[in-house]
Formats: structure tokens, C-alpha cells, sequence
């Protein structure tokens, strides 16, 4: 599995050509298998599950970001948590991952 998020510069934004995360593309032996557009951005994911799943941040740039769960297979968001506020002692361990990982995300692709 491999995956990139396809960032475009958002006009008349104020950003100027600062290009931003829109999409998030995943694919296997380089055969795209889905394409998950953020509710604004995907501002951080991870492969979760053996790669059955995929855990991202998604929000637009200020005030608010959810934690999404998204099953490849059935191709539909499964949970969600609101991350953007201090989270709960109990969150699903895909949240603790996904607010843990630290490493930068792979490279945009155009």
C-alpha cells in the first residue's frame, strides 16, 4: 500500500500559492484504489488496521479538525472524533496512533 495527498493552491484564499492537502490517494502495485477528498483538508493519515484502513485529519485551516476512520473495502467512513478539542482519556486506539505519528507525511504527487 501507498498513499499521497494531491495539494492545490486554494485562489483567492489569502494563501497565495501555498498549495494545500485536498485529497488523499491511495493505491497498491501501483494501481490507484481510492481517492478520499478531506471535509476541507487531510492534514495528517496513517494506514491502519494491516492497511485495511486509513485514520486521517480532516478540517478546513482553522477551528476545527475531525478524526476519521475509513474502511478501503466497503470505500466509506466507518467513525469519527472530534480531535480538535483536548481528547477523552478513551479514545479507539486508531486516534492515539494517528495523533501520535509524528513522521512527515509522504510527498505530494501534481
Amino acid at each position: 500500500m501507498e498513499g499521497w495527498t494531491l495539494d492545490w493552491p486554494i485562489p483567492e484564499s489569502g494563501y497565495g500559492d501555498e498549495r494545500l492537502p485536498l485529497t488523499l490517494v491511495l493505491a497498491r502495485d501501483g494501481h490507484i484504489l481510492r481517492r478520499i477528498d478531506g471535509d476541507a483538508f487531510i492534514w495528517r493519515w496513517i494506514f491502519w488496521a494491516d492497511g485495511t484502513q486509513v485514520a486521517y485529519e480532516s478540517g478546513p485551516l482553522h477551528f476545527s479538525v475531525d478524526c476519521v476512520l475509513y474502511d478501503l473495502a466497503k470505500g466509506r467512513e466507518i467513525s469519527r472524533v472530534d480531535c480538535y478539542h483536548e481528547l477523552p482519556a478513551n479514545v479507539p486506539d486508531w486516534v492515539s496512533a494517528l495523533e501520535a505519528s509524528k513522521a512527515p507525511q509522504p510527498t505530494s504527487k501534481p
